[in-house]
């Protein structure tokens, strides 16, 4: 975030508006990218008769997170409505769960024995986060985060991150928000970044990753523009998530 010179603001609560008000055409005219959550439920919330205590509470909450979600998004859009300066972008439930939604289980996998140490709940654990269904990896990613605490929990898994995490949706779309137009040499940056990366994993690649590096360059003398390199960039890094990041370059 420091290099495409972008400052993360924790609000430590829902109050985006009070500093959100700043970026306007009359005050700082710089992009405010909010981030928050809507907290869709993602698992059965339906009463029962047979839930604990706990439970029954956890589901009431779940419904209260979601209405105020709604509302909350409801509330944002109106505030930015007309300013050019301030977009919010959401996340359908919540971080964890859109995290590991995105396709990062694998990332959630390997920091499972850092969370638990009964062989049992590993393997119930890993079973869960690559089960494919929302509603147990996601609540199972909620659940370790929760225990071991969210911030904790996220440098855990910083620790187990590779260039080919997927950035959900929502992130990936407020950072090309709020950075804006990117230069040539950034994004140059970018991709010999991931010609390194898979240039050490995969010697088949190399053959195709020297012709791409051709490509580079020829982009940075401005012979191609910005079409053409991701055309030669989805033959170059097929199936690589920067893919998504650069279509919505400018």
């Amino acid at each position: 975030m420091d290099e495409l010179g972008l400052s993360v603001i924790n609000i430590r609560s829902t109050g985006f508006k009070n500093v959100a008000v700043l970026f306007h055409d009359i005050r700082i005219r710089k992009r405010c990218a909010i981030v928050t959550d809507m907290d869709t439920v993602f698992f059965d919330t339906t009463p029962n008769l047979a839930d604990s205590d706990a439970w029954a509470a956890r589901k009431r909450k779940a419904i209260g997170s979601q209405t105020a979600g709604a509302h909350r998004k409801i509330d944002l859009d109106a505030f930015g409505a007309g300013n050019v300066w301030v977009r919010s972008f959401y996340a359908t439930h919540t971080f964890e769960v859109d995290f590991v939604g995105a396709g990062n289980h694998e990332v959630i996998v390997r920091t499972v024995d850092k969370v638990y140490k009964a062989p049992a709940t590993i393997t119930q654990a890993t079973t869960e986060l690559r089960s494919g269904l929302l509603h147990q990896s996601g609540f199972r990613t909620l659940t370790m985060a929760e225990q071991e605490g969210k911030g904790w929990f996220a440098v855990l898994v910083a620790q187990t991150l590779d260039h080919q995490l997927v950035v959900p949706p929502y992130i990936r779309e407020a950072v090309l928000f709020a950075h804006g137009s990117f230069s040539r040499p950034l994004i140059i940056r970018i991709l010999q970044y991931r010609i390194s990366c898979l240039w050490r994993i995969d010697v088949a690649s190399h053959a195709r990753l020297s012709a791409f590096a051709l490509e580079l360059e020829r982009f940075r003398e401005q012979e191609i523009d910005l079409p053409a390199l991701r055309a030669a960039t989805v033959a170059a890094l097929p199936g690589d998530v920067v893919h998504a990041f650069l279509a919505g370059m400018n």
